[in-house]
C-alpha cells in the first residue's frame, strides 16, 4: 500500500493490527499488508496526529492530502521506487541506458525484461537474471531524441519481472535522455547548450483548494508561469506532490527538488535526528528518474549558518545524496546572514563563511545574496552560484540584502556564467506566512490564489523571453494594498486604464519590454519613441496627463513594429463574462476545470473597480469544490458558492462527480447580465 502524502505522524492500522506510519507529512511511504488481510472484508485505518501547532510556516493541510494505492503483486515483486534509470553515456547515434531493478523475494529462475519505447514504438529490449535481489541491465537506445526544455521528449521503459514464464510484477517508468553539465566558466548546460534558470520558488497548496490539489489546478498554474518565461521550479521546502514533478517533465520544467526547510527548528525539528535519513532517501529513490530534477536541495535557511556544528550536518546530509544518488549536484539554500550575530557582519567575514560551507556542497544556493556575488567569485573562481530566492524588483547593494535598490537581481544571473540561474521568491501566491490579519497568506507573487498574472507578471517576462511582446502598467499609489512584504513587493501598479479619481493628474507609467523602442499614443496622439537602452532597469517610464479612452504601445525591433498592448477605459458594469479553461474534463469523479468570471462593460472590456457578489450555479454531472477571487485579505470562505470580484475578478472551480453529460455553470450578480459556460465530461 502505497501514500504519496499524510499530514502527518501518521500510523496505519490493518484489521487492528498496526502496520507502520511515517512522521514527516511531505514524505510518501509504502506498506507491505499482506500479513495483516483476511479472506472477505478488511478495514484500514489511518491515524494522524497533527496536534503540534504551527504545524508549519505556511499551509499544510492535514490528513491524506495526496494520493493512496492498494498494489497487488505476486509474492516476488519490484520494491516501491525500486527502479533506477541513468543514461551514463550519450552521442547523436546512441545513448546507453543502464536500468536497475531492485526485487523482493527473487528465486533462482527470477528475470527481468525490460522495454524502451517512445510513443508506443519499440525502440530497445534487454533481459537480465536478478541476483542478490538486483538486476542490472545496460541497454543502447538508437538515434536518441534529447530531453530539453524546449522539447521535453519522454521515454518509457516497461520492467516486467519473471519467475520463470510466469509474470509476477510489471511496472512502467517515464525517463529522459538528457545530459547536464554545470561549471563556473560556462555555466549550466542542457545537452551542451547554455540554459539560464528562469525559476520560481513554489509552496504546495493551491488557494482555495488547500493542500488536496488536483493535477490540472498545478497544469493550470504551470501553464501560467510558462507564458512568462519561466523555465524552473524550486519545491520550496519539502518534497512535492508526484504529480508536479510528471508535468514538470512532460512541460519542460527543470526542478531544484528540496526535501525539507531547516534542520533542528521550526517544523521539522521534532524529526530531525530520526527521519532525515528516512525522508531524503524516500526523496532521492522516488525521484530519481525524472529528467526535470536536476539539482538535490537538502536544507532552506538552517540554523548557525556557516559554524561548526552546522557545517557537520551539512557534510553529513551531502554525502548521503552523493552516495545514493550521484548523478545530481546537490546545494542548500543559504539565508542572507540576516540573523542577529551575523547580520552586521563585514562582507569579508560572510564571504569566508560561505567559502567554508562551498566545499562541501557542488554549488552555492544564495537566498538574497546578489550584492556579494562579485566578493565570492573573487575569493573562488570556480564556484558556481544559484539564487535560489530572489526578490522580483529590488535589490540588496553594498553589505545590505534589502537595500530597496530598483535594480532586477536578474541583471546579476544574465551578466556572469558563474551564476546559472535565479528563482524569484515565490511563484504563485500561498497560504501562510500572512501579515497581520486579515492577511491568511503570502500574497507578494506574479501570480495570484485564482492563477491569474499580475501586472508585474509582465516585467519578469520582459526579462525572460526574446519573443517579442511590450506591455503598460500604471503607477498607483491610489490602490488598495494587498499587505505585500516589503523587500518583496513592488511599486503598486496596474494594467487598466480607468482612473477617474486621478482626473487630472499626471500618471506616472510604464512600459514592460524586450524590444529595441516603444511607440506610446495616447487618444490617437503618439508621444514618440523611447529607446530601452536608456532604461539601465529595463524598465521604460512615461508621465502622461489622464484622459478616458484608449492608452497603446507598440514595440518596434530594428525599425519594424512587431508587438502591442492596448488598455481601454471601461464603462460601467454591465454584464458577466464567464470562461472555462477547458472544454472538457474527464468523468472520473476527481478531474476538474476552472470557471473564471470577469466583470465587464457593454463591450466586453473589464472594469477594474467591480466587487459585485457573484453566485454560481452548478447543472449537470458536476459540482463546485472551491470559490477564489486572489484576495487574500477577505475572509469569505472558501467552501462556497458564491464570491465577491476583487478588481473585477472571480472564480469557481467545478469538479467531476463521476458522471458523463454536460456541465452548465451559470454565473449571476445582482444588477447584472448573467452568463454560462459549459464543459463536457466523458470518459
Amino acid at each position: 500500500m502505497v501514500f504519496d502524502g499524510i499530514y502527518e505522524n501518521s500510523t496505519v492500522w490493518v484489521n487492528g493490527t498496526k502496520a507502520g506510519g511515517w512522521g514527516y507529512g511531505y514524505s510518501g511511504f509504502s506498506l507491505n499488508i499482506t500479513p495483516h488481510i483476511k479472506a472477505g472484508k478488511n478495514i484500514i485505518a489511518v491515524n494522524v496526529d497533527n496536534t503540534r501547532q504551527p504545524a508549519d510556516r505556511w499551509y499544510s493541510g492535514a490528513g491524506i492530502y495526496r494520493g493512496v494505492r492498494l498494489i497487488e503483486t505476486g509474492l516476488s515483486y519490484i520494491k516501491p521506487w525500486g527502479v533506477y534509470i541513468t543514461t551514463p553515456s550519450i552521442s547523436e547515434t546512441e545513448a546507453g541506458v543502464k536500468v536497475q531493478v531492485e526485487v523482493e523475494n527473487a528465486n533462482m529462475e527470477s528475470m527481468v525484461e525490460v522495454t524502451v519505447d517512445i510513443n508506443g514504438k519499440r525502440v530497445a529490449q534487454a533481459l537480465a537474471n536478478v541476483h542478490d535481489n538486483v538486476a542490472v541491465l545496460e541497454i543502447g537506445v538508437p538515434d536518441p531524441v534529447l530531453w530539453e526544455t524546449e522539447n521535453p521528449v519522454l521515454y518509457n521503459a516497461t520492467i516486467k519481472l519473471y519467475n520463470g514464464n510466469t509474470v509476477c510484477d510489471e511496472e512502467q517508468v517515464r525517463f529522459g535522455i538528457r545530459e547536464v553539465t554545470i561549471n563556473a566558466g560556462e555555466g549550466l548546460l542542457i545537452n551542451k547548450k547554455p540554459v539560464k534558470l528562469k525559476g520560481v520558488n513554489l509552496h504546495h497548496d493551491g488557494g482555495c483548494l488547500g493542500a488536496a490539489v488536483p493535477v490540472w489546478a498545478w497544469k493550470r498554474r504551470l501553464l501560467q508561469l510558462k507564458s512568462m518565461g519561466c523555465n524552473a521550479i524550486r519545491t520550496s521546502h519539502n518534497i512535492p506532490a508526484p504529480e508536479l514533478l510528471d508535468l514538470c517533465d512532460e512541460m519542460g520544467f527543470l526542478v531544484i527538488d528540496e526535501a525539507f526547510d531547516k534542520w533542528k527548528s521550526g517544523s521539522y525539528e521534532r524529526y530531525f535526528e530520526e527521519w532525515w535519513n528516512k525522508d531524503l532517501e524516500f526523496m532521492l529513490r522516488r525521484d530519481r528518474n525524472h529528467p526535470c530534477v536536476i539539482i538535490w536541495s537538502v536544507g532552506n535557511e538552517v540554523e548557525n549558518q556557516g559554524k561548526e556544528d552546522m557545517i557537520v550536518i551539512l557534510r553529513e546530509l551531502t554525502d548521503f545524496v552523493r552516495k545514493y544518488e550521484p548523478t545530481r549536484p546537490v546545494t542548500f539554500a543559504m539565508h542572507p546572514y540576516h540573523v542577529p550575530d551575523q547580520n552586521h557582519l563585514p562582507v569579508e567575514e560572510k564571504v569566508k563563511l560561505t567559502m567554508e560551507m562551498a566545499k562541501y556542497v557542488d554549488l552555492i544556493g544564495c537566498n538574497y545574496h546578489e550584492q556579494w556575488y562579485e566578493a565570492y567569485h573573487k575569493a573562488n573562481p570556480d564556484i558556481v552560484i544559484i539564487t535560489t530566492e530572489a526578490y522580483p524588483y529590488y535589490r540588496g547593494k553594498g553589505n545590505d540584502f534589502a537595500a530597496f535598490e530598483p535594480f532586477n537581481p536578474w541583471f546579476d544571473v544574465e551578466k556572469n556564467s558563474y551564476v546559472i540561474g535565479e528563482f524569484i521568491w515565490a511563484g504563485i501566491d500561498y497560504l501562510g506566512e500572512a501579515r497581520p490579519y486579515p492577511s491568511k497568506g503570502w500574497s507578494s507573487c506574479p501570480i495570484d490564489t485564482c492563477g491569474i498574472r499580475k501586472t508585474r507578471s509582465w516585467l519578469t517576462q520582459s526579462l525572460w523571453t526574446d519573443e517579442p511582446m511590450v506591455h503598460i502598467a500604471v503607477m498607483d499609489d491610489t490602490m488598495d494594498s494587498d499587505m505585500e512584504q516589503p523587500h518583496w513587493s513592488s511599486p503598486k501598479m496596474a494594467s487598466h486604464w480607468n482612473f477617474k479619481h486621478r482626473a487630472g493628474e499626471v500618471l506616472n507609467i510604464a512600459t514592460f519590454t524586450n524590444c529595441d523602442a516603444v511607440e506610446l499614443i495616447l487618444n490617437g496622439r503618439s508621444y514618440g519613441q523611447k529607446q530601452l537602452r536608456d532604461f539601465p532597469n529595463r524598465i521604460m517610464t512615461w508621465h502622461l496627463p489622464y484622459e478616458p479612452g484608449e492608452i497603446q504601445a507598440y514595440g518596434y525591433k530594428d525599425g519594424k513594429k512587431v508587438c502591442d498592448h492596448k488598455l481601454c477605459t471601461a464603462g460601467e458594469p454591465y454584464k458577466i463574462d464567464i470562461q472555462a479553461d477547458r472544454q472538457q474534463i474527464l468523468a472520473d469523479g476527481s478531474d476538474i476545470f476552472y470557471a473564471d468570471v470577469q466583470i465587464v462593460d457593454e463591450n466586453g472590456i473589464l472594469y477594474p473597480h467591480a466587487s459585485n457578489l457573484v453566485r454560481f450555479e452548478v447543472y449537470g454531472p458536476g459540482k463546485i469544490i472551491g470559490v477564489d477571487n486572489g484576495n487574500l485579505c477577505s475572509d469569505e470562505p472558501y467552501v462556497s458558492d458564491r464570491r465577491h470580484a476583487f478588481r473585477g475578478r472571480c472564480c469557481a472551480v467545478i469538479k467531476s462527480d463521476g458522471r458523463e453529460g454536460v456541465i452548465r455553470v451559470r454565473a449571476v450578480a445582482e444588477g447584472l447580465k448573467s452568463a454560462e459556460a459549459t464543459v463536457i465530461a466523458s470518459g
